[in-house]
């Protein structure tokens, strides 16, 4: 991700039309899932469910964690794994 990409991420993410991205709301499920989409984008695989979510419930709804995973590619470690996750809210 090159630095022009990071500074257009965080700019849509902080955008009006996500509203803050409170759990549950469009603002919220808007940010998930264009994380996910960076998510897939960069090659990593869903953590738990296919589109990158977990969810989990919260006093204000139903919400999600976005989960990427990379598989070690070294054949020592290959077996190793850096997961990545987003806090969007």
């Amino acid at each position: 991700m090159s630095r022009d990409d990071l500074i257009q991420s965080v700019t849509y993410l902080a955008s009006p039309p996500l509203a803050g991205r409170f759990p549950g709301t469009i603002g919220g499920l808007l940010a998930r899932d264009f994380i996910a989409g960076k998510f897939s984008s960069f090659g990593l695989t869903p953590g738990f469910l296919p589109d990158f979510s977990q969810p989990f419930p919260t006093i204000f709804g139903a919400t999600a964690n976005v989960v990427g995973v990379y598989p070690g590619q070294d054949p020592v470690l290959r077996d190793q794994v850096v997961v990545v996750g987003a806090h969007y809210d």
